[in-house]
């Protein structure tokens, strides 16, 4: 199945580069169709989860169970969070922020999902959200310093001395409320970006593994895109400002500002080196690679227009 897969979505790019749409439609809904019959997303599920993702992390139980600002950590590192749906323009707004003299760049790190034990933040069943929920009424205080230090230690290891190391990982967006817990002040940005161009952009790509299953359908992406709305209001509502909400659109047509911005809110002082996040060396290894190579551009802006033909179903239930 993989192989037919990536045949089908490379057969979809290259037509598209060609700018013939209609033969890279056929190949683009084959490519899904398959993926979507290997992975079958259960989205019933998914809902289940943010939603008790919510109810768990409501703001009294944050409020108790939160640390106290200060590390107990010499020379401590200090992450910042970028997160938001995956294709937001999280790549993006990290090699920015990693452009800067004082941040590395740690791209799509698993430690955090990692000390939260929840396992994971996709494809989660019923016993696994009863079994998270064990796991965090077990969890002492003393438990909580330990993961907070446990964190801070494997970003030191790759932090080459930096105070702050970025960590990426889209669907961090799930586990805010932990990440508030452990690091009451911690730096958080959530990117987010029109909401037909984020699916089209998730829908033309076929990712590595099974994380990703809800983006082969479009009825499905559409659900899942308005369940990760639901679950950010919550956050918003609890921590407001404390969250700086990266509009994709905005950055694009104003890097100057945005830039001055995303450092401010940082911490960080200005540098000039972070417009011209493109001649950074780092290595970058997401989807998005080619793209933060080159100056911001507008070239993915309604992308998705070229396919309205076939994207009914996907308008229809972003719309609901």
């Amino acid at each position: 199945i993989t192989d037919k897969t990536a045949l089908t979505f490379g057969l979809y790019n290259n037509y598209n580069k060609l700018k013939k749409y209609e033969k890279a439609s056929k190949f683009l809904l084959l490519g899904n169709k398959l993926m979507d019959n290997w992975i079958n997303t259960n989205i019933n599920q998914e809902a289940i989860f943010l939603e008790a993702v919510k109810e768990i992390f409501s703001k009294e139980y944050i409020t108790k169970n939160k640390l106290d600002n200060k590390l107990n950590i010499n020379d401590e590192t200090k992450p910042i969070f970028i997160l938001g749906m995956p294709r937001s323009g999280t790549t993006l707004c990290e090699q920015i922020i990693s452009s800067h003299s004082n941040v590395f760049g740690g791209g799509e790190l698993q430690s955090f999902v990692e000390v939260s034990e929840i396992g994971q933040t996709t494809n989660v069943n019923d016993n696994d959200i009863k079994n998270y929920k064990s796991k965090l009424n077990n969890m002492t205080k003393d438990l909580l310093e330990q993961k907070r230090e446990a964190y801070i230690k494997k970003l030191r290891k790759i932090s080459s001395n930096a105070s702050f190391v970025t960590d990426k990982l889209p669907h961090n967006f799930v586990l805010i409320g932990f990440i508030k817990i452990l690091f009451p002040d911690a730096k958080i940005i959530y990117c987010k970006r029109d909401k037909t161009d984020n699916c089209f952009s998730l829908y033309t790509h076929k990712f590595v593994d099974k994380s990703h299953g809800y983006s082969y359908n479009q009825r499905t992406l559409g659900k899942y895109y308005n369940l990760h709305l639901i679950l950010m209001e919550h956050w918003l509502k609890i921590f407001k400002n404390e969250i700086y909400v990266l509009d994709h659109e905005n950055l694009i047509n104003n890097q100057e500002m945005y830039t001055r911005e995303i450092l401010e809110y940082c911490d960080l002082n200005w540098e000039p080196a972070c417009l011209e996040f493109y001649k950074t060396k780092r290595e970058v290894l997401t989807a998005s690679n080619e793209q933060v190579r080159e100056p911001i551009n507008k070239k993915s802006v309604s992308a998705w227009k070229k396919y309205d033909n076939i994207l009914e179903p996907l308008k229809k239930s972003l719309r609901k």
